[in-house]
């Protein structure tokens, strides 16, 4: 959903009604839904949303490290840091 959000920020108002259509009315279409994944990229939206995910990452991970060191912390440090690694 950032990635979305962000691309309507960056674009015009045609563009935006455009994205919109696709997304309420064509979001079935292999091809639109290639194209609009292809102006996410080119508008930077999964840089966009990489980065605030890795801000939240690191926002996280200090508020793990104000509690003791336990299994349980280290645990949700890792939680955190495999969650934000991953790639299907």
């Amino acid at each position: 959903t950032l990635p979305i959000i962000y691309l309507l920020q960056q674009s015009d108002w045609m563009e935006k009604r455009r994205i919109i259509h696709i997304i309420k009315n064509q979001r079935n279409q292999p091809d639109k839904v290639n194209e609009l994944l292809e102006k996410v990229k080119t508008k930077g939206g999964i840089a966009y949303a990489e980065k605030r995910m890795m801000d939240y990452r690191e926002q996280a991970i200090d508020l793990l490290r104000t509690f003791p060191e336990s299994e349980y912390r280290n645990s949700l440090e890792q939680l955190v840091v495999y969650t934000t690694e991953r790639r299907k």
